[in-house]
């Protein structure tokens, strides 16, 4: 078994978000601009939407960072949704859904807020079933 990370890692990328910036981000409080309706929808039903939707946005963002080579996609072509207990992970479609299957490509991701801020990671590999 392959570690992830280990030598079939591809690229890493961060981002840091203030949540304030995004209070009167118009683009973010409109479901399939930015976010896609199921994000927009899961942040509606947080306790802190715009500390979520900042969170969601870093994870895109620091995606993007880790894949400096990749077609053009949408912001929409990336989603993150979450598990039972609040895990998020990537779901892809479009351009970048086909451009990463056919490289066997994955993305890791983990969004953390503190404070005024969201911070995400996320990590590219190569797929450790390929």
């Amino acid at each position: 078994m392959t570690r992830p990370g280990g030598d079939n890692m591809i690229g890493l990328g961060n981002d840091i978000q203030s949540v304030a910036d995004f209070a009167n981000a118009a683009a973010l409080h409109e479901p399939d601009a930015v976010l896609t309706r199921r994000e927009w929808l899961h942040c509606r039903g947080t306790k802190r939407p715009v500390q979520s939707m900042a969170g969601i946005f870093a994870a895109k963002e620091a995606l993007l960072k880790a894949l400096p080579h990749r077609p053009a996609c949408f912001w929409t072509d990336m989603e993150i949704v979450h598990a039972e207990h609040g895990r998020p992970r990537f779901v892809f479609s479009g351009a970048l859904a086909q451009w990463l299957e056919s490289l066997e490509l994955e993305a890791l991701v983990s969004i953390s807020h503190s404070g005024d801020y969201a911070h995400a990671v996320a990590l590219v590999t190569a797929r450790r079933d390929a």
